[in-house]
Parts: C-alpha cells; sequence; structure tokens
C-alpha cells in the first residue's frame, strides 16, 4: 500500500497505536502537532506540515490534514486524515513551479489514518 511504502508499517503494525507514536521523532515540530491537536479539539478542520521518520528512522516531510467525524448527534466519535509526502516547500527549490499553493507533493501517495 502508499502507506507501507511511505512509512514502512503493515497495517497490523499500525492497530493500537497512534500516529504520533508511530511516526514522530526528534525533528518532529512538538507545537505544530500541539496546535493541530487543538483544531481538532475544537471541532475544526486541521493541517500542518511536519518532518517524520519512517519505521527504518528515514526522515521525510508530509502534509497532514485531518477532520473530524461526527455520529447523528454531533458529536466527535472518530477523526480522519490524509498524509501526502512533500517533495519541495519553497519555490527556490521548485525551480518557482509551485501549482497548489506552498508544496509540491509526490502523487498517490494520500494516506488514511488508520484508527
Amino acid at each position: 500500500t502508499a502507506w507501507e511504502g511511505l512509512c514502512g508499517y503493515s497495517r497490523d503494525e499500525c492497530r493500537g497505536k497512534s500516529l504520533g507514536a508511530l511516526l514522530q521523532g526528534p525533528d518532529t515540530d512538538g507545537g505544530a502537532v500541539t496546535a493541530l491537536v487543538a483544531k481538532l479539539l475544537s471541532g475544526e478542520e486541521a493541517g500542518t506540515v511536519l518532518t517524520n521518520y519512517t519505521k527504518s528512522g528515514k526522515k521525510f516531510r508530509n502534509d497532514l490534514r485531518v477532520r473530524n467525524v461526527l455520529d447523528e448527534m454531533g458529536k466527535t466519535v472518530s477523526f480522519v486524515g490524509v498524509l501526502r509526502e512533500v517533495i519541495h516547500q519553497d519555490k527556490a527549490s521548485c525551480g518557482g513551479n509551485i501549482e497548489s499553493g506552498y508544496l509540491s507533493v509526490r502523487e498517490n501517495s494520500q494516506l488514511p489514518f488508520m484508527s
């Protein structure tokens, strides 16, 4: 799967673990993670760009977008997100060619959260 290709973890290895526990490391911006969680807890959709790590310890940048999943009463019952690998993050490294916002992402690397 795209998830296994990017992160190195199988679905079974992820069961019962948070993405933070699996992917965060020394260069992961804890402030950005805290801000993302705060937005989610207030019911807002959230996103950020993080430095994370594969199972083998290789560092990679990713664009993370998360939103709440609500039940019929409007209560948050889960979260769903997309993790996309960032290839370039600024105009200089992209040769000035950035098509959507400030990120150029690898195609077909969208990854669903697993709870």
